[in-house]
């Protein structure tokens, strides 16, 4: 089994202070208290998931992200690490679907996939 290196709390702290030092409104919650509608959704340009199993992002909150990425052009980042991809259950999720690799299993294999409509992305 893989390791991965834990990302300090201090870490974290650091980011988020940097990113407010340069002018971003940061606003860090837990899964559970995800926005409940687009309207409340569409005050963020950029939403982030990182290090979060999927058990904790309920259906509702996978879909809105969905609605939120094709419906308003929102960004999205989902960072792995040992609750993402396969570890973290995301297999045949929502946030799988909507993302450019898939996970092949839940022992965390991800494979890249053809899933970008777009003529140019940045990778």
């Amino acid at each position: 089994m893989t390791s991965f290196p834990r990302v300090s709390e201090t870490f974290i702290i650091n980011e988020i202070i940097e990113l407010e030092r340069q002018g971003f409104d940061v606003d860090v919650r837990a899964p559970s208290a995800f926005p409940g509608s687009l309207r409340e959704l569409e005050r963020y340009d950029f939403v982030i998931l990182s290090d979060v199993p999927a058990d904790l992002v309920s259906l509702s909150s996978q879909e809105l992200i969905e609605s939120y990425l094709r419906e308003l052009g929102g960004g999205f980042l989902f960072a792995g690490g040992p609750n993402g991809y396969g570890p973290g259950g995301w297999f045949h999720t929502t946030i799988e679907r909507i993302l450019p690799v898939r996970t092949a299993s839940s022992h965390g294999m991800v494979r890249a996939a053809a899933t970008c409509s777009a003529r140019s992305a940045m990778i």
